[in-house]
């Protein structure tokens, strides 16, 4: 979650560095499981670590749904946008996740599928069990984005769009 008490991507916006430890200001139940906070004294001689168990509860969700944590993304030209798409644990642990670019004629375009990113987006993106991250995003990335979620069996699927906005840097 974080190194040096910088929060990493996906968490930078929902956690902060205190003394002693992390104030998470948002959970979801997907964040439920074991964290380990591990400690070196500056010359390294001493360590410790202790691990703690986070159960979080929550209202039932909608059975197989399939959630933006950010419906509208608005960015700079050159900088990155994380896409997080966030499903319901209906899905099961390992559910395939597909990330698709609408274009404006109605057609989309598969950028990444169980992981995978697309051989034409490799360079620039990144796909990850919760999300996609375009790196030096650019003026043409603008556009609708679907994250299609399948649980493993293929019986359920659901289906959300987050919308970017890559704006051009100021002069």
């Amino acid at each position: 979650m974080a190194l040096d008490s910088i929060p990493a991507w996906p968490y930078k916006d929902r956690i902060d560095a205190v003394i002693n430890g992390l104030y998470m200001k948002k959970v979801f139940p997907y964040d439920s499981g074991t964290y380990t906070c591990k400690v070196t004294s500056q010359y390294g001689k001493r360590s410790g670590q202790v691990a703690i168990q986070l159960h979080v509860k929550a209202p039932p969700s909608e059975p197989f749904s399939v959630i933006a944590d950010n419906p509208m993304i608005t960015t700079r030209r050159g900088r990155s946008a994380d896409l997080l798409c966030r499903q319901s644990p209906d899905f099961g642990p390992n559910p395939d996740v597909a990330w698709v670019y609408k274009k404006q004629d109605s057609s989309g375009e598969l950028l990444a599928f169980k992981g995978r990113v697309s051989v034409n987006y490799r360079k620039r993106m990144k796909s990850f069990p919760w999300g996609l991250r375009i790196s030096e995003t650019r003026v043409r990335d603008s556009g609708i984005y679907e994250c299609m979620v399948w649980s493993p069996n293929r019986i359920h699927f659901g289906e959300t769009e987050i919308t970017l906005k890559v704006r051009r840097s100021s002069p």
